[in-house]
């Protein structure tokens, strides 16, 4: 039995109740963005792991400003240059490229 002291599960809902009235994301993009959360809870992923996919995915989206399935290889390295421009951690970018991926 584990426990969420951190409350990461609130933290999930209140992460995609945020992403529901957000207008930076396309409705499609919302979509597929609960679709992957739902996959994630059903391979069993850890809360940690699913709310850092969420939030990761959510400032991808908010940056790409198109569906992700219309992104093409332009979109990608655009959405890259603006992550690498931030003041992100080394770490930071590196998850956000593996998301991405």
């Amino acid at each position: 039995m584990s426990f969420d002291i951190h409350n990461k599960k609130h933290q999930i809902e209140s992460s995609l109740q945020r992403m529901d009235k957000t207008k930076d994301i396309t409705k499609v993009n919302k979509a597929h963005i609960l679709k992957f959360y739902n996959n994630c809870v059903a391979e069993g992923l850890s809360l940690g792991r699913i709310l850092s996919y969420l939030e990761l995915l959510k400032k991808i989206a908010a940056i790409l400003k198109k569906d992700f399935k219309k992104a093409d290889r332009d979109d990608i390295v655009n959405v890259f240059q603006i992550i690498e421009s931030k003041d992100y951690a080394s770490a930071s970018k590196r998850d956000f490229k593996i998301t991405i991926k």
